[in-house]
């Protein structure tokens, strides 16, 4: 098969993921894994491609759901990016800002519901261990928004996200307008020429056109469910004036033949490490390979949720034991990071210090023993 050359790097980024998340899936032993629609599900294909050659098991109970950082988006427009609104990784690290980000998606009960039949449907058992997979992290926000739902849905889950480090979608868009609407491609090249070489979708059509290459596409940005490419999708109508609904419809086909295919020649030795073409560091993206939430992280959103964590929260979000409990205490009592009070019994009851400071106020649900009045701009 011969290959676009722009798309080179990218299956073989694509190649090294799969190969990747197969060891991952030997090694932690998943019920469910779980892609991240819509470019966190090729890795899951790539995947099941290699497994199905080189392991004699099935392959993990696999389904995918719809997040991306629209839903963080959301979240964006209610609170803006002032403190504590999370933000990304960098800025947002403490449990004051992560804590409200893991709390208001823990609320999510359409969310919630939609993600729990869309795992219950490829597993019905309670599921101990989920292995959530995605192209890049993008600030961690999809990450932490998987995992705060899945936490909240099955409470003793094991889960962590696994991600790659290269985009899958931009250049396989380029690739497939030079094979099928080559004017188009022209365009997106001179586009390329006025913009940033680190710029994620350096033209409006990379956009617009992404769901030819993952074959899905959302039904509303506020919905965790999703829909297959049609006749009537925003990027089959965009192109009906260069080329046929039928030839854009087999636009996903002819992505997944191309990975799996190169998957396939790269196993077999048929195209040898020194003829990859290697995929290029986006010094722009999180370099980290996993992501999972520490027990500070379950524990500030559990302040922001009960208004405050006490010595039993503590003891039951770290497991009770001695030294368990020393490192919760010690979490809580680090400098600038919690405020506690003395409750009329004397016991004491802890508050991320943000969320004292800040003028939002999301959760203030009934508590018997009321906290320090917030302050208010």
């Amino acid at each position: 098969m011969t290959y676009p050359p722009i798309l080179l790097p990218t299956i073989e980024a694509l190649y090294r993921l799969g190969n990747n998340v197969c060891a991952e899936i030997e090694k932690f032993q998943p019920d469910v894994v779980l892609g991240l629609a819509h470019s966190g599900w090729m890795p899951v294909v790539v995947a099941q491609t290699l497994w199905a050659k080189t392991r004699a098991k099935p392959f993990p109970p696999s389904t995918r759901t719809n997040i991306g950082l629209e839903k963080n988006e959301i979240y964006v427009a209610r609170y803006g990016k002032s403190t504590p609104a999370f933000c990304c990784g960098e800025c947002s690290d403490e449990a004051g800002r992560k804590g409200h980000y893991l709390a208001w998606l823990s609320e999510q009960s359409a969310w919630l519901e939609t993600l729990g039949n869309q795992i219950q449907a490829v597993y019905p058992a309670m599921p101990a261990r989920i292995l959530v997979v995605d192209d890049i992290f993008g600030g961690w926000r999809s990450g932490y928004a998987t995992l705060a739902l899945l936490e909240t849905l099955y409470p003793n889950v094991d889960t962590h996200v696994y991600a790659g480090h290269n985009d899958l979608t931009d250049d396989f868009v380029i690739g497939w307008l030079e094979q099928f609407v080559p004017a188009l491609a022209h365009e997106i090249e001179s586009d390329h020429k006025n913009t940033s070489a680190r710029m994620r979708y350096r033209s409006p059509w990379q956009e617009k056109l992404k769901p030819l290459i993952n074959g899905t596409e959302d039904i509303a940005p506020d919905r965790l469910d999703w829909q297959f490419l049609g006749p009537e999708s925003p990027a089959v109508k965009a192109l009906e004036e260069y080329v046929s609904a039928e030839i854009v419809l087999s636009a996903p086909a002819w992505a997944k033949e191309l990975v799996c295919t190169y998957a396939m020649q790269r196993l077999h030795g048929e195209i040898k490490d020194h003829e990859v073409v290697e995929p290029g560091e986006d010094l722009s993206l999180w370099m980290i390979t996993q992501l999972s939430l520490y027990p500070e992280d379950r524990l500030g959103a559990r302040a922001w949720i009960n208004n405050g964590v006490t010595h039993a929260d503590i003891a039951h979000i770290y497991w009770d034991s001695p030294d368990n409990m020393k490192a919760g205490l010690k979490d809580v009592s680090a400098k600038y990071g919690w405020h506690n009070h003395t409750l009329d019994d004397n016991e004491l009851i802890y508050f991320p210090t943000i969320a004292l400071e800040s003028w939002i106020n999301a959760y203030l649900p009934p508590r018997c023993r009321k906290p320090p009045d917030p302050i208010s701009s």
